[in-house]
């Protein structure tokens, strides 16, 4: 809705007032009804506007929310990654010194044997 066109016009009726035209009392009721219809869709509009405003910040304000809930996710799980890789890693240390304890085991088992 372009209020302006309509305050244009209230600026116009009020012009011819002031220059002293002649006007009848139901222009004048007109005019006034016009203001007040004027004034009180500007006044929704700004209402409207306001809502809008806040929903783009509060919209905003979530996708800020969350990227940092994604780096947040990515972080972890690059500590997750890392971790795994780490228990892996100690993992094949553990087998291989269990394989190394097995051969002498089985080494001594041999010698204690052939004696």
């Amino acid at each position: 809705m372009n209020i302006e066109t309509y305050k244009k016009i209230i600026d116009e009726a009020d012009n011819k007032i002031m220059t002293g035209s002649i006007v009848t009392p139901d222009y004048v009721r007109l005019l006034s009804t016009l203001r007040l219809a004027v004034d009180e869709a500007g006044a929704s509009y700004r209402k409207i506007a306001d809502r809008v405003n806040d929903m783009h910040r509060q919209v905003e304000a979530l996708k800020q929310e969350n990227a940092d809930l994604r780096d947040e996710v990515a972080s972890k799980e690059n500590v997750v990654v890392n971790i795994k890789r780490e228990h892996r890693a100690e993992m094949n240390g553990a087998r291989r010194q269990a394989g190394i304890w097995k051969a002498k085991t089985k080494r001594l088992e041999g010698a204690v044997a052939a004696e």
